[in-house]
């Protein structure tokens, strides 16, 4: 074991706990799947431009692979810099904090993967999906996630700008 045990105890029957995992690589693994998913999805889609939701074992394995693999290597960088001065300051960036930001994305992104299921479901002429399941999940359920995070940030911004309410 290569990093400190917490010697305290939860209760009478608990054993040690490790401490959680740094923020540093939290945030690396986070920035390096985002990255990952980008970098992945743009490349099929310039790889294989006739990949059209079709099924083609090459783009759909790539488009599993990026994102694991972004998150690794994310994380794996989060751990050596974790108390490097330079990484605090792009650790993470407040409106990330923010709850509404946080519960939107959430949200957001679990929304998303009940719209991909209801597209590949809705697609399925014969009970299974023909197509590029791992190009709908891509593509549907990060936009929405997206969207989500954005309508939590508006939320937040909207009600940080907002005045005290006036009593008559």
């Amino acid at each position: 074991m290569d990093g400190p045990v917490d010697p305290t105890l939860d209760s009478k029957d608990e054993p040690p706990r490790n401490p959680p995992l740094s923020k540093a690589v939290k945030a690396g693994a986070y920035f390096g799947l985002t990255v990952g998913w980008l970098a992945g999805l743009v490349y099929v889609l310039a790889a294989f431009p006739s990949i059209r939701f079709e099924q083609q074992s090459a783009a759909d394995g790539i488009l599993t692979a990026a994102p694991i693999s972004g998150a690794v290597v994310g994380a794996g960088i989060g751990f050596f810099l974790r108390n490097s001065e330079r990484f605090a300051r792009i650790n993470a960036p407040n409106w990330i904090t923010f709850k509404e930001v946080r519960w939107g994305w959430r949200t957001g992104g679990i929304v998303g993967l009940f719209l991909a299921q209801s597209y590949i479901a809705s697609n399925s002429p014969l009970g299974f999906y023909t197509g590029s399941i791992a190009l709908v999940f891509e593509l549907i359920a990060p936009a929405c996630a997206a969207l989500g995070g954005g309508i939590g940030l508006l939320l937040r911004i909207k009600r940080d700008d907002a005045g005290p309410p006036k009593h008559s």
